[in-house]
C-alpha cells in the first residue's frame, strides 16, 4: 500500500512545485490577511486535485491494466486513492496549526474555519473518487465544474455560519467534519462495487 501511495507521489512530483508555490502564497496571505478561508478553500482542490492527477498519470500508461494482470488486488488500487487524499489534506491541514502563533487567529472561529473545511475536504472526495474511478478523469470534468460550484457554495455558508453563530458554528463544523469521515467509509465501498465491475 505504502508503495503505491510513493508511486502516485512521484508521478505528480511534477505538479507539486506548482501546487506548493500557490499554497504558500495563499498561506503568506492568510498570515497576512489574518483570514484563512483562502487557504483552507485552497486545501480541499488540492486535496482532491493529487488523487485524481494520480489517477490521470495511471489511465495514460494503462497502470491499472498491468497492476490487476500482476495480480494486484482492486480493494488495494482503490483504497490507495483514498488514503492518498487522506495523506494529502492532512498535511496541509497541519500545516495550519502555525497560524495558532497568531493571536488574533487563535479564535473558536479559525478552529471552526479548518473544522468545516476538513468535513468539506472529506465530502467532496466521497462523492468525486467513485465517479472518477468509473468513469476515468476524462469523462469526469463536469464533476469538477459541480465541485467548484459546491465547493464555494458551502464555503461561503462556513464564513456566514462562523460570523453570525460564533457557538453553533463549531458544532456544525463538527458534524460536517464527522458526515465527511463517515461517508469515506461509505465512498470506498462503492468506488470498490464499481471499480470491480469495470473491464480493463
Amino acid at each position: 500500500m505504502f508503495g503505491l501511495i510513493l508511486k502516485d507521489l512521484k508521478n505528480v512530483a511534477g505538479q507539486a512545485i506548482y501546487y506548493l508555490a500557490i499554497l504558500a502564497i495563499l498561506y503568506v496571505v492568510a498570515f497576512l490577511t489574518k483570514n484563512v478561508y483562502f487557504y483552507a478553500g485552497a486545501v480541499v482542490f488540492f486535496s482532491i486535485s493529487v488523487p485524481v492527477s494520480a489517477i490521470a498519470y495511471d489511465e495514460k500508461d494503462g497502470w491499472d491494466a498491468f497492476a490487476l494482470a500482476a495480480g494486484m488486488r482492486r480493494r488495494d488500487l482503490v483504497l490507495s486513492r483514498y488514503l492518498l487524499c487522506l495523506f494529502v489534506a492532512l498535511f496541509l491541514f497541519l500545516l495550519s496549526v502555525a497560524f495558532c502563533a497568531v493571536e488574533e487567529m487563535r479564535t473558536q472561529e479559525t478552529l471552526a474555519v479548518f473544522l468545516a473545511y476538513g468535513g468539506i475536504t472529506f465530502l467532496v472526495s466521497d462523492f468525486l473518487l467513485p465517479f472518477v474511478l468509473k468513469v476515468g478523469t476524462e469523462k469526469a470534468r463536469a464533476a469538477f465544474t459541480v465541485m467548484i460550484v459546491c465547493v464555494l457554495a458551502l464555503g461561503g455558508g462556513v464564513a456566514v455560519l462562523t460570523q453570525s453563530l460564533p457557538g453553533g458554528a463549531l458544532l456544525a463544523s463538527c458534524i460536517l467534519l464527522a458526515l465527511g469521515v463517515f461517508g469515506g467509509v461509505v465512498s470506498y465501498y462503492v468506488a470498490l462495487r464499481l471499480y470491480s465491475a469495470k473491464v480493463f
